[in-house]
């Protein structure tokens, strides 16, 4: 094991004296985002002054997301707005009568139908007045139903999509430690490694999908991790999978991974026997 902490500290030390490794990843970076800021920090509402504004609402969800999409709204930064509570069927009088820029009715179930990738419908009534603070308004109540929405999805793909990522890396980790342990030379090593990565990329359908591919390269490219993980992605994020969905290409991803580190322990061990 001290071994391995000599040869990490010999690395980290070649890659500290390279100056270029500061300003690719430090200084390039810092400038791009200076120069972007610079190009679209100027846009946006803060050159329009928004008047105050009046939302009647009638929140009839037994959950917590009705309400945070009504604090949300009470607590906009770009304007001033008053959320007034009203019963459900006096909703629609009240914002076109008492001078109200928007009626909004948020059903019972709401914050069941969110969590669960259902269907989301709210009752939105514009106001009599005609002002650019009702079109922000319904902007907003948009916006914040399509972040709850994809908060909602986000949340279910998140797990399965941490899982295919991690167990990639596994496999490109075991894959890095046998190629490390082949090759004498660094420079020979780094070559290959990055040849190699982009090799089992194309075939694994992460440059042209894989469903362009003929039925022969299709057999062959299912011999690359990249293929496997590509699989999995397509059934989270096409057809709404869970983890139970993509177990298949998980095992194979974790088989790789076990495989190729199992290798690459018996090559290290065999390179650094040599060494001394």
């Amino acid at each position: 094991m001290r071994e391995i902490w000599v040869m990490v500290g010999n690395d980290l030390r070649q890659r500290v004296r390279d100056k270029s490794v500061f300003i690719f990843s430090l200084l390039v970076p810092l400038s791009l985002m200076g120069v972007l800021n610079l190009t679209f920090g100027g846009f946006g509402l803060d050159s329009v002054e928004l008047k105050p504004a009046t939302v009647v609402a009638s929140n009839e969800d037994g959950g917590p997301l009705g309400g945070a999409l009504l604090n949300a709204l009470d607590s906009l930064e770009i304007m001033d707005v008053t959320v007034r509570s009203a019963p459900a069927a006096e909703v629609q009088q009240e914002a076109q009568n008492s001078g109200a820029d928007l009626g909004l009715v948020i059903p019972a179930g709401f914050t069941t139908a969110v969590t669960s990738d259902q269907a989301v419908s709210v009752q939105v009534v514009e106001g009599d007045r005609q002002r650019i603070e009702t079109d922000v308004l319904v902007s907003v109540v948009d916006g914040l139903l399509g972040q709850l929405g994809a908060g909602a999805v986000a949340a279910m793909a998140g797990e399965s999509a941490g899982l295919i990522l991690a167990l990639f890396a596994a496999v490109a980790a075991a894959a890095a430690m046998v190629i490390g342990s082949i090759f004498d030379n660094d420079a020979a090593a780094s070559g290959v490694g990055v040849g190699l990565g982009l090799v089992l990329a194309g075939l694994g359908g992460s440059m042209v999908p894989a469903e362009f591919f003929s039925e022969t390269l299709q057999t062959v490219s299912h011999a690359t991790p990249h293929r496997w993980a590509y699989d999995a992605f397509a059934v989270v994020q096409r057809h709404d999978g869970g983890l139970a969905d993509i177990l298949p290409q998980l095992g194979i991803l974790a088989a790789m991974a076990a495989a190729l580190l199992a290798l690459g322990a018996l090559l290290l061990q065999r390179s650094l026997n040599r060494a001394l």
